[in-house]
């Protein structure tokens, strides 16, 4: 296979797995009570950080012990599931609700209503994510963008793969690249929005400009908020070449014998170049 095939094919994969994948894993819900608290805890004495009207509706990520984790400006609540009604709707949605293993019969309903759980009320399940990044090495700026899909191990673990395209722009011109990677994710299972995260990956990039490719290595260190966002710092190592001494074997006619020189030529060479990157989960 060419590298033409390879990315015809890397290309009609990536489209179909947009057109497949559903963008949102949320559901909507329909409040029925006259006012619903809205609060910081999965609890009944949680702080009240707002509210919501009957007739309003809210878009809840799980649900668990008879709470329902929703997304209220902009920040992770809570409110209690038993006053939310699953609004109809013509077109196909779909949820991740928590499975919640079942309580005796003789826990009564308050009980239940009011067990608190842990703010991290995430789901596994089919997962994807957008990732930009900004570098600079030696005068020359790098802006990569990759999408990956994969499987979410709830928030605290994520694997993924998918296509990558990276321009370099410095030096009196510009170069562009494309490949794919798989990465591995990381999350800290703490409680609350913001949790620290570490990442791993490799892949591979074909460059346009030298019609030559090679391995990439990179890591990520930073924070993950809110579910749905990571920012942090990039570290990548590329394969490129450089102008070098390189040795080779000539043959000497003095000595009639073959003899190791060093001569000009382009050396292999792994770049160093960090990156601020910034990720959103869908």
């Amino acid at each position: 296979m060419t590298m033409r095939h390879f990315f015809i094919l890397l290309s009609t994969l990536f489209i179909a797995l947009v057109m497949v994948v559903p963008v949102s894993a949320q559901k909507t819900y329909e409040v029925t009570a006259s006012k619903l608290n809205v609060r910081s805890e999965a609890k009944k004495n949680g702080s009240v950080v707002g509210s919501v009207a009957r007739g309003e509706t809210v878009l809840v990520y799980g649900i668990n012990g008879g709470w329902a984790e929703i997304s209220y400006k902009g920040r992770t609540a809570y409110v209690s599931s038993q006053y939310l009604k699953a609004k109809s709707s013509s077109q196909r949605e779909t949820t991740r609700e928590v499975y919640v293993a079942p309580q005796r019969e003789n826990t009564s309903r308050a009980h239940r209503s009011s067990a608190p759980v842990s703010s991290s009320v995430y789901s596994s399940g089919l997962g994807m994510s957008a990732d930009l990044g900004l570098g600079y090495r030696s005068k020359v700026f790098s802006a990569t963008f990759s999408y990956d899909i994969g499987y979410q191990l709830k928030r605290m673990l994520y694997f993924g793969a998918g296509p990558v395209v990276e321009g370099d722009f410095g030096n009196g011109g510009s170069a562009f690249s494309a490949g794919g990677h798989v990465k591995v994710l990381f999350i800290a299972p703490l409680k609350g929005n913001v949790a620290p995260m570490i990442a791993a990956r490799v892949g591979y990039l074909y460059n346009f400009e030298a019609e030559d490719g090679g391995m990439f290595f990179g890591g990520d260190l930073g924070l993950s908020i809110s579910r749905r966002f990571n920012v942090g710092l990039r570290f990548n190592m590329t394969k490129g070449q450089e102008y070098g001494k390189v040795e080779k074997r000539v043959y000497n006619k003095v000595t009639k014998k073959m003899e190791t020189r060093l001569v000009d030529g382009m050396v292999d060479k792994y770049f160093f170049t960090p990156f601020i990157f910034f990720s959103y989960f869908f």
